[in-house]
């Protein structure tokens, strides 16, 4: 049923629907809430007394953390391991998922969306090398079209 592949024998067998299923959804989720604030700015900005500024930080903090830490994740993954640092990604995107939902006011919840786009910033980065670390090189073409559609 599930299609494994060793690299070398630096990398152990990996079952590849399994690094794939969780690639797509982490693409997915990042995605997602990149625009996910925007569903709900009327009703934010109602509940949170956030003027027009803060409202378009809300949405942009998202954007500016995700960004502006990409090509440092790169490298930091060549350094400390790819995914020893998806796991430090998955674990401040979750971080700043809770601090934006339980938010209390529109200062917080910037904050809290510039942590959950800083975590997204290693979620992006290392998707697609991960994927591409454990897919065979016959079919990496098809697992990383799966990926993003």
């Amino acid at each position: 049923m599930g299609e494994t592949f060793t690299r070398s024998d630096s990398f152990p067998k990996v079952e590849i629907y399994t690094v794939l299923s969780v690639t797509t959804l982490v693409n997915f989720l990042t995605g997602f809430n990149a625009r996910l604030a925007v569903v709900g700015l009327p009703t934010i900005a109602r509940d949170l007394n956030a003027d027009i500024y803060q409202i378009i930080w809300i949405v942009q903090g998202y954007i500016l953390g995700s960004t502006i830490l990409q090509l440092i994740v790169g490298r930091l993954s060549d350094l400390f391991g790819r995914v020893r640092l998806f796991n430090v990604g998955i674990a401040i995107f979750g971080l700043g998922a809770f601090m934006s939902g339980i938010s209390s006011s529109s200062l917080l919840l910037i904050v809290s969306r510039i942590v959950q786009g800083v975590g997204a910033a290693f979620l992006i980065s290392l998707t697609v090398t991960i994927l591409t670390d454990n897919a065979p090189p016959t079919r990496l073409a098809t697992w990383l079209g799966v990926r993003v559609s």
